[in-house]
Formats: C-alpha cells, sequence, structure tokens
C-alpha cells in the first residue's frame, strides 16, 4: 500500500533556533513562533527582492506559497511549490536527455500565442539539441534568513 504524501508540503528548509540567539536564556514556543513569523517575512520580501521571468505575478505567487511551522527544536520553513526550491538553489545548464522517455511529442512555445509540438530524438541531443541553459540560483531563502536572524537578535 502506498501512503499518500502530505498534501501542502514540497521542499522544506529546517531552521535552527539556537539558545544565546538574541541574549535569550530558554527557548519557548513563543520565541520560535516570533522566530518563524520573522523568517516567513523576510524569506518573503527577499522573493519580491529577486528577479523574475514573470515579473510581480510570479514573485508574488512564489512568496505566497512560504509558510513556517514551530517544531519542538526549531522552525520548519516549507513552500506548497516543488519548483521554488530549484529557483532558490539554481539549476545548472545540461542535456535534457529525460526527454527521450516521453511518449508524446513536447509542447513547446517560441513566441506568444505560437505553439508547436517536437519529438526529442538520440539524433537532435547528438547535435546538442534539447539543453537547458540552467538557472541562477537565486538564494531567496538564505538572504532572508539573515535578516531574520538579526531582526530576532535586536528584538
Amino acid at each position: 500500500m502506498v501512503r499518500p504524501r502530505k498534501k501542502g508540503i514540497a521542499a522544506g528548509k529546517r531552521v535552527k533556533f539556537e539558545a544565546n540567539l538574541g541574549g535569550l536564556a530558554q527557548v519557548t514556543r513563543g520565541n520560535l513562533q516570533s522566530l518563524g513569523l520573522h523568517a516567513q517575512a523576510h524569506v518573503r520580501e527577499a522573493v519580491y527582492s529577486s528577479k523574475w521571468k514573470g515579473g510581480f505575478r510570479a514573485a508574488h505567487s512564489v512568496a505566497r506559497s512560504i509558510h513556517f511551522r514551530v517544531l519542538p527544536d526549531g522552525v520548519l520553513l516549507y513552500t506548497t511549490k516543488p519548483h521554488v526550491a530549484f529557483h532558490d538553489e539554481g539549476v545548472r545548464p545540461h542535456q535534457m536527455r529525460y526527454l527521450l522517455k516521453a511518449g508524446r511529442p513536447i509542447p513547446l512555445r517560441p513566441a506568444p500565442n505560437v505553439l508547436i509540438f517536437r519529438w526529442a530524438t538520440a539524433a537532435s541531443m547528438a547535435r546538442g539539441k534539447w539543453r537547458h541553459p540552467g538557472i541562477p540560483a537565486k538564494q531567496f531563502v538564505e538572504r532572508g534568513l539573515a535578516t531574520a536572524r538579526v531582526a530576532v537578535r535586536n528584538t
């Protein structure tokens, strides 16, 4: 029997809460809640400051997908959109050999309102076609967490 995946959690990054952060003598649920709220707000702010191909609508969609959950030993930051991890960490340029397994033509949009279909073949791969250009790492999670840690220390 296959266990269903928990709906809503696609990728997560655990944020450890250090007891000496901000001079706090004890880690309480309230401190963790405060860290989670700060982390969520600052990561969302870093998402908005990153460049997105889809403009504000794409940034807003990604920012709204970032949530947090308080755990006994820290805070879990997670997103409901699986592709966000690829934008955050980046993707190296690569040959898309996995397209050879496609059982149907691949739709391409070379221009707005234009849709064409192509097959990926071994011959086209050998000629250097079907290369993914890569995605530069935006690192909005790291930038957001760095500013959140400073904000929690100062409160």
